[in-house]
């Protein structure tokens, strides 16, 4: 029985070709689409799920109580001890900072590395990163050790055993190598190359016993099956008891850390949950609007298989076998597309990869999850798929067909305007999907910031450079190419210290405001050409303005001063007047509402140069600030970014999205109009005499044309109705993720109606055209 529907099978896809082959491309594409889509899920999904013990492991995060309503990725160093010698749930702790950009030399090699670390010796106790050489346990109990990735290990040493070598870190200390672990893997939220022990901090003269110094990052190991709430309890039991009207700390699941962060002064970005859910769905619309083509062009040509159903029932197949037969070619179409799908998926991985910024790879032989995972699709596709055209075909009355009188009938034709209603519904979704992103990443590129980001080049000091910024400054400003130049703790695009212990006259007894802190020099202003909301700015002019703040426009407001100026304030251990009011700029990305910031003199914080050159001659400017870094910093290599470049870097997530969405739309829409094409092709076969009689009556092409695509108009139109409150509902949830969004705007409605009827009617009339160009004595002949 198998093997005879199995024949069927092939002979219907070879008899019927082109119905054959638009089924066929149009699973094979859906399923790719769906299949890339679900694997950047999977991935997603994936990360800090490989550590052994990642259900135990937790971070701190701190709950600044009043101070402010985001809270923050950092804790103090004295707290991962005191967690674990006073909770008894609390197994391991371990303390970890990242680390600037670092200079490492060995012989004669030597390179620029910024992904490194700062941790304690249980850190590799805690996280699964297996070590190749040397002893876990030990590897960060000398000061003055170092753990490498295998990559950088074998970037400076080859082949050789780097176990016991030194490595010269920023041309001062040297570093004995006491182990080497494997690659980080891609789906970790903790992405370094090297590690130092965290007790280097108190040998630069950091108090590690303090619970004012609130930036660290801190990531305990629970007992296992141990009550989170439990331990949020005795927590805050201890830190009430210890630091006292201050902070508030909890526990964050180590797993929900890449997924569910939007935290101040997290050190490493992370993805958005929401963008799970917009991928799961459009893979599945994807699906379901390749599924409805077979759907309907199955139903649509039932008329041509009614004597082969009516024949197998006269000779005693039961409706069930029926249903079986046609379920069987389902799965059948699915499994060709499948394996068409999955050369595809290896053949387009790599772009896909391109497209979202991820590095995903498929190894069929070793994968069996994911071959797995594949059968299930095709199986789920094939089900679906054909699951109507089962039913339908199968409910045939042997005797209607073979009087004559069977008709495929009204529930059969609305039901496949249903199915296009719902398919290009989808489809429109999708359009206005990608519009929307479109315009909010355009949105966000003209943005004023606050400032001027063009044309200002930026990089960290080092040598001795930190120590002679006039005449470091001096010497680039000879160039007249070189406009402005300034020095600063932080880049806006990221500053990443703060306090919530900042007092100001007339602050009212337990008020509390978190306030950011970026210490600049007094060229700040005119570098990055913004404008001051009241007072002046910092000027060599007033030897005093080293003990004075500039807040900005959001500090004023959350500390209810109405006439800041002259009023006394203290923060940074620094006390003295508000000079003035600065305009409210965007110091992180536009994710974020502009939070308090205080701008203050502290040239022993500077840690970047910020130098606005001529865009007219870029490599004149940009060989100045070469030079005079050679001069001042000699034996490092100059590494340099653009501003701007940075603060697309910040969106790089949203863009690689729209990149995604882009592609998928495009797809999206040939599958809809590949079955349109399909649909058109079969109508216009059915009609063919009936387009002839009418031509013999006077009828003109454009008559015929308007005739064959009336319908279909309609279904599009439907198809926007339903599709535009669907998407605005969709999209405006997702631009909640934004303080500063663009507004949905109607044109974007109106432009995916305009595409969608613009498309269909396209693939309609190819198809109709050439019908309504036959000449009617050729359809009419036989008549």
């Amino acid at each position: 029985m198998l093997k005879n529907y199995l024949k069927i099978a092939l002979r219907h896809i070879k008899r019927h070709k082109a119905y054959s082959f638009i089924n066929i491309a149009g699973l094979a594409v859906g399923i790719t689409c769906s299949v890339l889509m679900l694997m950047w899920v999977q991935d997603e999904l994936s990360f800090d799920r490989f550590h052994q013990n990642a259900a135990e492991l937790h971070r701190i995060l701190l709950d600044p109580l009043e101070a402010a309503t985001t809270h923050e990725a950092v804790s103090p160093p004295i707290l991962a001890g005191k967690m674990k010698d006073e909770i008894p749930e609390v197994v391991n702790a371990t303390r970890i900072t990242p680390h600037g950009q670092m200079l490492f030399t060995f012989g004669d090699k030597s390179f620029n590395d910024q992904r490194g670390l700062l941790a304690d010796p249980s850190f590799f106790e805690m996280f699964d990163f297996p070590f190749i050489q040397g002893n876990p346990s030990s590897a960060l109990t000398e000061l003055h050790s170092i753990v490498l990735t295998q990559k950088v290990a074998h970037k400076f040493f080859g082949d050789d055993d780097p176990l016991g070598k030194t490595i010269t870190v920023n041309n001062s200390k040297d570093y004995t190598v006491t182990g080497v672990i494997a690659d980080v893997p891609n789906n970790s939220h903790l992405q370094f190359d090297f590690v130092r022990p965290f007790e280097l901090f108190r040998e630069s003269g950091r108090n590690l016993d303090s619970w004012g110094d609130v930036s660290f990052y801190t990531y305990v190991q629970l007992q296992e099956g141990a009550s989170v709430q439990a331990v949020n309890r005795k927590l805050k039991e201890m830190v009430e008891r210890d630091d006292p009207g201050h902070n508030m700390y909890y526990l964050q699941p180590l797993t929900r850390i890449h997924l569910h962060s939007n935290f101040n002064f997290d050190f490493t970005s992370h993805g958005n949950v929401i963008y799970i859910y917009v991928f799961t769905a459009a893979a599945l619309f994807i699906l379901l609007i390749a599924c409805i083509n077979f759907m309907n062009l199955a139903t649509a040509r039932s008329a041509i298989r009614a004597k082969e159903v009516g024949m197998r029932k006269v000779i005693g197949a039961h409706k069930s076998d029926i249903i079986k037969q046609f379920y069987g070619e389902s799965i059948l179409f699915s499994l060709f597309s499948l394996a068409i799908a999955v050369v595809l998926i290896l053949a387009l991985l790599p772009a896909f990869n391109n497209l979202s910024g991820k590095e995903l790879s498929i190894s069929l032989s070793k994968n069996t999850e994911f071959i797995l995972g594949l059968l299930g699709i095709g199986f789920f596709t094939g089900v679906l798929s054909g699951s109507y055209p089962a039913l339908f075909l199968s409910a045939f009355r042997p005797i209607s067909i073979f009087r004559g009188a069977f008709r495929t009938g009204v529930r059969g034709a609305r039901f496949r305007k249903i199915l296009v209603v719902t398919q290009f519904s989808l489809t429109i979704i999708l359009i206005i999907g990608t519009l929307i992103v479109h315009q909010q990443l355009s949105h966000i590129r003209e943005t004023n910031l606050g400032y001027d980001k063009e044309h200002l080049v930026v990089f960290a000091q080092r040598g001795e450079m930190r120590e002679n910024f006039d005449t470091v400054k001096t010497e680039l400003l000879r160039n007249p190419d070189i406009f402005n130049v300034t020095f600063s703790s932080s880049l806006p695009t990221h500053i990443g210290s703060g306090t919530s212990g900042a007092w100001w006259e007339g602050k009212e007894q337990g008020i509390r405001v978190q306030m950011q802190i970026v210490s600049v020099d007094y060229d700040y202003l005119d570098t990055m050409r913004m404008e001051m909301a009241q007072g002046r700015f910092f000027s060599k002019d007033h030897p005093s303005d080293n003990k004075a703040f500039v807040l900005n426009e959001a500090a004023v407001k959350a500390t209810g001063m109405e006439s800041p100026l002259g009023k006394g304030f203290r923060a940074y251990g620094i006390e003295g007047p508000i000079i003035g009011v600065i305009q409210d700029f965007n110091y992180k990305s536009l994710h974020t509402k502009i939070e308090p910031l205080i701008l203050l003199i502290a040239p022993q914080a500077y840690s970047y140069a910020t130098v606005r050159i001529n865009s007219e001659n870029l490599r004149s400017a940009l060989a100045s600030v070469e030079e005079s870094w050679k001069k001042f910093t000699p034996g490092f290599p100059f590494e340099f970014s653009f501003l701007d470049d940075r603060i697309d870097n910040l969106y790089r997530t949203e863009q690689s999205i729209g990149k995604v969405f882009n592609t998928f739309t495009a797809l999206a829409i040939f599958i809809a109009c590949l079955g349109l094409f399909g649909m058109a092709s079969f109508n216009a076969e059915r009609r063919t005499k009936e387009i002839g009689i009418r031509k013999v009556l006077g009828a003109s092409i454009p008559n015929i044309l308007i005739l064959l695509s009336k319908e279909s108009t309609w279904l599009i139109l439907i198809s926007n109705i339903i599709a535009w409150p669907v998407a605005y509902l969709i999209m405006n949830r997702w631009l909640q993720d934004f303080a500063y969004r663009a507004s949905i705007e109607l044109w974007i409605f109106f432009a995916s109606a305009f595409a969608s009827l613009f498309l269909a009617l396209l693939t309609i009339c190819f198809q109709s055209i050439k019908v309504a160009l036959t000449n009617p004595a050729d359809s009419l002949r036989y008549e």
